[in-house]
């Protein structure tokens, strides 16, 4: 089954510094479980079943949702049905920092 949902090149990459993280941290086990947690919130965005906030007032369109100590920004383009991961963020990272290259462009 294909997920429902685009990531951005810079999310995956997140996704992987995740993965990898975990792993070194908590080992296989959690890594593999902390993939099902988020793969679960990517399934509740896709189809609208997740609470998420505006997070910037200048870019009405960015969503954001939390999986655990993560955070989700996404946007629902307006020519896909697809909903757009752009970045899964750990609380603790400079988040404004973090996602200044990544909203350009975006309204």
């Amino acid at each position: 089954m294909k997920l429902a949902v685009d990531f951005t090149s810079a999310a995956i990459n997140d996704l992987s510094d995740i993965a990898s993280y975990t792993a070194d941290t908590g080992g296989r086990e959690q890594a593999f479980s902390y993939a099902g947690l988020l793969h679960g919130r990517f399934i509740e965005i896709a189809e609208g079943r997740i609470f998420s906030k505006v997070p910037f007032s200048k870019y009405p369109n960015v969503r954001v949702c939390r999986c655990e100590h993560h955070y989700i920004f996404f946007i629902r383009p307006q020519e896909s049905p697809k909903p757009v991961i752009l970045a899964v963020l750990h609380e603790r990272m400079n988040l404004l920092e973090r996602l200044k290259d990544r909203l350009r462009g975006v309204n």
